[in-house]
């Protein structure tokens, strides 16, 4: 019998680097904006002040969320994968019954928009990830905080999930013994 099998997230990887970097070129304009209204009046120093941080304070919650996305570890076992995170919002659990296929990939390989995803984020595109195909869409369920393909929860898109770990091959080599186990003799 297969024991459980864990694996290293990767820190720094390009989906927790595009998700920093765009969250904070995307704060800027609140900072504008406050800047703004402080300028034409609308604001009082104080005011200005407390919105400020506030924007400012806002913005470094996420991105620290963000970086605890890329903290963790992908846990292998008889009957499931799961991918738990630092960030405690973010919790994947997938059956083996409802993978078709784990794979390696990279965002160069996949298509277009991921290509300029990379470009426009400035993340390594040729960095390859975990991609698991599920049979049926993903599932959100807030009430546990769950990712995944189970029956309950909330619908939506996506039929597969890049996972980015230290090893990405060691996984791939040991999901695909779960996915497809040797006939006992």
């Amino acid at each position: 019998m297969l024991k459980n099998t864990e694996f290293e997230l990767l820190p720094n990887s390009p989906q927790v680097k595009g998700l920093t970097r765009l969250f904070s070129v995307a704060a800027l304009p609140g900072l504008t904006v406050v800047v703004v209204a402080f300028a034409t009046g609308w604001l009082s120093g104080e005011g200005t002040v407390g919105v400020a941080l506030t924007v400012i304070l806002l913005t470094a919650a996420y991105l620290w969320g963000f970086q605890a996305m890329g903290r963790g570890v992908v846990e292998i076992s008889p009957d499931r994968l799961i991918v738990r995170s630092r960030s405690g919002r973010r919790r994947q659990i997938h059956t083996w019954t409802d993978i078709a296929e784990i794979r390696l990939n990279t965002m160069r390989q996949i298509g277009a928009p991921d290509r300029i995803f990379a470009a426009i984020a400035r993340v390594d595109a040729d960095l390859p990830f975990v991609e698991v195909r599920l049979k049926r869409r993903l599932r959100v369920n807030p009430l546990f905080g769950q990712i995944g393909s189970f029956k309950f929860g909330t619908p939506g898109l996506l039929k597969s999930v890049r996972i980015y770990v230290r090893d990405p091959d060691g996984l791939v080599r040991a999901a695909q013994s779960y996915l497809n186990p040797r006939p006992s003799p």
